[in-house]
């Protein structure tokens, strides 16, 4: 049993089994499994439950204890390797959606490269609950997402609260203007599923039994469609700061309006060593760009009507 074992087992556990494990680290499948069948061996237990082959991740308890232990000996061999350099390292695995990459989060990647030029940024494009299952293996050290489970395994922050409005082609109407949800026609909205809250009260608002133009989760697809008269979207902040003026859009607000839609930036609740320490050095760059943003998450203060 060895460092390498342990590589190998937790890629079979967070790739989900032996094939993605053996694309992700360059070994072939026979030697992934003869591997893996060894190390069991030597602890004289199953780490997964199995009939012929490890053909899922479906862990015993024994495989469960072992994930735990198998990543702190790999983050203690990073860490044993760290003291050699007198440059710390800085290695980052970050997940985010994708309109929260797209439209708000460009400027923040831009000053982490310039802070730390030699770091190993990896940032992964997810939904949300992904993000979530990946924070909680150890395969993302944190993620931005745009929902909010608690749990005693997670620590959640939030970070960004952003105001919610109906894009759509110009008709003449004021900027700002405020509509009620029954001026717009249901079967020209191009839908998409912000948050859980934004969903409920959209439910509330329309006839769920009359579908959408279209139910999209891409923001430029939306921006396409926006160009054809009469369909409309209602969008965040800073997808709206996105568009173009050439788009002869206009931008309205809702009575009663959506609830604003919070961005979260979870991490593990018992982050190791140097994942704290690499979240600590994060949190320089990222701070000072929160504080530049207009939609700053404040939960003490009110957005104003």
């Amino acid at each position: 049993m060895d460092l390498n074992d342990m590589r190998i087992f937790l890629a079979v556990v967070q790739t989900g089994g032996i094939t993605a494990a053996a694309q992700s680290l360059f070994i072939s499948q026979p030697t992934i499994s003869y591997r893996i069948k060894n190390l069991e061996k030597e602890l004289g237990v199953r780490l997964f439950q199995r009939g012929q082959g490890i053909h899922n991740v479906d862990l015993t308890p024994a495989g469960e204890r072992l994930v735990d232990y198998a990543q702190r000996w790999v983050d203690l061999s990073r860490e044993i390797q760290n003291i050699q350099s007198d440059i710390p390292e800085f290695e980052l695995q970050l997940g985010c959606v994708d309109s929260l990459n797209l439209y708000l989060l460009m400027p923040l990647y831009e000053s982490l490269s310039r802070a730390f030029p030699s770091a190993k940024i990896r940032i992964r494009t997810q939904q949300s609950l992904e993000i979530y299952h990946m924070v909680e293996t150890r395969e993302l050290d944190g993620g931005f997402v745009l929902r909010e489970l608690e749990s005693d395994r997670f620590h959640l922050e939030p970070v960004f609260a952003e105001k919610m409005q109906v894009v759509r082609k110009r008709t003449g109407l004021p900027h700002g203007k405020q509509i009620q949800p029954q001026e717009l026609d249901r079967r020209k909205e191009l839908y998409i599923e912000w948050s859980p809250s934004f969903v409920q009260w959209h439910n509330i608002q329309w006839d769920v039994t009359v579908p959408p133009y279209l139910w999209i989760d891409s923001v430029p697809l939306m921006r396409s469609f926006l160009q054809r008269p009469g369909i409309w979207s209602i969008c965040p902040e800073s997808v709206i700061a996105s568009l173009s003026p050439a788009d002869d859009l206009e931008i309205l607000d809702l009575a009663p309006a959506p609830p604003d839609r919070i961005t979260y930036f979870v991490t593990h609740a018992a982050p190791t060593g140097s994942v704290k320490r690499n979240l600590d050095l994060f949190r320089e760059a990222f701070d000072p760009f929160l504080s530049t943003l207009p939609y700053r998450y404040q939960s003490e203060k009110k957005r104003p009507d």
